[in-house]
């Protein structure tokens, strides 16, 4: 984990001053990472496979490319982690589930995407 955290250090160019452990998610593990400015960076490890982070990287890529919804940006993706934009939660909208859903079944996207990119929607919202 210290060789992830050096590795952003560097990307940064600032030092991580807060490392929180936050939960969301079924497989890896999560923090919210504060650095010396004061920016939030959200940091996922602990991949089942090589492929698990840059799929994931993509997955959020595609949605960001599609504009219907804001998700985070992607900054940095290598097989051992994945470093993300960090949003802080917004008011909650009971609707939003149902909107998203609807709005994804009028998709031309595989069912396998939609679905994937509603548990990391989900896990975003959750964690934030």
């Amino acid at each position: 984990m210290q060789n992830i955290l050096k590795k952003i250090e560097q990307w940064a160019g600032e030092k991580i001053i807060k490392n929180t452990r936050t939960y969301g998610g079924d497989i890896a593990q999560s923090q919210i990472l504060t650095f010396e400015s004061g920016l939030k960076r959200f940091l996922k490890t602990g991949a089942l496979n090589d492929n698990m982070f840059p799929t994931e990287a993509n997955s959020l890529k595609e949605l960001e490319r599609s504009k219907a919804i804001r998700v985070p940006r992607v900054l940095m993706v290598e097989p051992k982690f994945l470093l993300i934009e960090y949003i802080e939660q917004g008011p909650k909208q009971s609707l939003f589930l149902k909107i998203l859903v609807d709005n994804s079944l009028r998709c031309t996207v595989s069912p396998q995407i939609i679905l994937a990119c509603l548990k990391i929607i989900l896990l975003v919202i959750h964690c934030s």
